[in-house]
């Protein structure tokens, strides 16, 4: 084995190893990304069951899933012993649905624009049906949904409006 092929194995069994140390980290899921997708799925369903088409959207989307063209973003939290807390960060929809999980899981149905603009939220009552506070009425509010649907703006057509062309009713 001359050295020229020595090089090529170690530079061979250097590259492996990045790929194996990069399958491994993308394997690899940490409990709050479990819940996370688990809360997603639970959401998703409920959704169907109130009679909701729905599609979950890839992880880029600035939303998680798509109900009947209403946009949902879909927060997680267990109780952390003073509060349940989600943050926001470059999201962009018409409900969030957050689910508080203790045991049981239930769920704040909030219009967006009642979070809009904060990057935190919290509930700070470790049952959620007793939270006093802005998000009180949103406790299980499900029947809020389709008035939400019927003011939802199709995120399939946001590049079309506001462009400023005259020709394009906005």
């Amino acid at each position: 084995m001359t050295e020229q092929d020595l090089a090529r194995f170690f530079e061979k069994m250097r590259q492996q190893s990045q790929r194996d140390k990069y399958i491994t980290l993308r394997s690899r899921k940490d409990a709050r990304r479990i819940l996370a997708n688990d809360i997603e799925a639970e959401a998703a369903g409920r959704l169907r069951d109130l009679g909701f088409q729905v599609a979950r959207q890839s992880y880029k989307s600035h939303f998680d899933i798509l109900a009947d063209g209403m946009r949902v973003e879909v927060k997680a939290s267990r109780w952390d012993g003073e509060r349940y807390q989600f943050n926001l960060h470059d999201n962009d929809a018409d409900v969030v649905l957050f689910g508080c999980v203790d045991g049981s899981l239930t769920w704040f149905v909030v219009p967006f624009d009642q979070v809009k603009g904060k990057t935190v939220v919290k509930v700070c009552s470790h049952c959620p049906a007793d939270h006093v506070g802005k998000f009180t009425s949103y406790f299980e509010a499900w029947d809020i949904l389709p008035g939400l649907v019927r003011s939802a703006r199709n995120p399939f057509q946001m590049e079309l409006w506001g462009r400023g062309d005259p020709n394009i009713a906005g």
